[in-house]
């Protein structure tokens, strides 16, 4: 999968200036946004937007490269990170000190990230981390492990699915459709 480092960038801008007015959203809720929006981009445009490379966390899935590029991008002064004090739990967050450029983004893009963000503003971060405990991908890594796109695809519901039946996506299903998109 290859990794857009520009339209990583820009994502997170996008991110946080839709995110500014969001006294809730921390680096761990970008971090979720990041990972849901590329994900269900997998699952439903057959590509994600970013192609980042997530592994299992102790509070969910993290893009590998975020840490240099945001380091990156606060060098080009094009974002910073602020402390900010919720309730009794202070937190980190993204400021984007540009408007992110889009031309790259597909509308149906937009449209993931959109809903991601629609459907993760009313929710805490403790909340997210656990919600993206319950992904496929998520469980079945090990700690540090990355959690493969292909997991996207897998459906939720355990009726539908044994043990047996996971392991068997995970060991041969999902490497056989990541390595026919590559």
């Amino acid at each position: 999968m290859e990794f857009k480092s520009g339209k990583f960038k820009e994502l997170v801008l996008y991110i946080a200036g839709r995110t500014m007015d969001d006294p809730g959203f921390g680096v761990t809720k970008m971090a979720k946004t990041l990972w849901l929006s590329d994900f269900r981009a997998f699952a439903t445009l057959g590509e994600p937007i970013t192609g980042a490379e997530y592994q299992k966390l102790a509070y969910g899935p993290a893009a590998r490269q975020y840490l240099p590029i945001f380091e990156e991008m606060v060098m080009q002064g094009d974002a910073a990170e602020a402390e900010q004090g919720i309730w009794d739990n202070p937190s980190r967050r993204v400021i984007a000190l540009r408007k992110a450029i889009l031309e790259d983004f597909l509308p149906q893009e937009i449209s993931i990230i959109d809903a991601t963000l629609e459907e993760i503003k009313k929710k805490s971060a403790r909340e997210i981390s656990d919600m993206s405990h319950h992904s496929i991908g998520w469980e079945f890594a090990d700690m540090s492990e990355t959690i493969p796109y292909g997991t996207a695809l897998i459906p939720r519901s355990k009726a539908l699915l044994s043990k047996s039946d996971i392991d068997y996506a995970l060991k041969v299903v999902v490497p056989q459709v990541e390595a026919a998109m590559d």
